[in-house]
């Protein structure tokens, strides 16, 4: 069972850098783990207060909660462009 934000999801919704909770056990003695459940965990949650773009202009600064998250617009799992402030961000890895 894979888990985020309380939601069902599958494992299409899970990205590099992302923080998880596996729950494991061993399917038989030669020791190989099988993942029991899954549970996305997020570093920082709000409101979006910010979006500005960084010096190199490749990266995306997201201002969430005045915590201050440097995104590549295309490698996080989604799309930066359609950001707006005050829209709700869980962020994670």
């Amino acid at each position: 069972m894979i888990n985020i934000n309380g939601e069902l999801g599958t494992q299409d919704d899970l990205a590099l850098g992302m923080y998880l909770q596996v729950t494991a056990n061993t399917a038989d003695q030669d020791a190989s783990l099988n993942a029991l459940t899954v549970e996305y965990l997020d570093n920082i949650a709000g409101p979006l207060d910010g979006i500005t773009v960084s010096e190199s202009g490749i990266y995306k600064v997201l201002s969430v909660v005045g915590q201050y998250v440097l995104v590549h617009p295309h490698r996080n799992g989604f799309l930066v462009t359609i950001l707006h402030l005050r829209q709700w961000a869980s962020l994670s890895g």
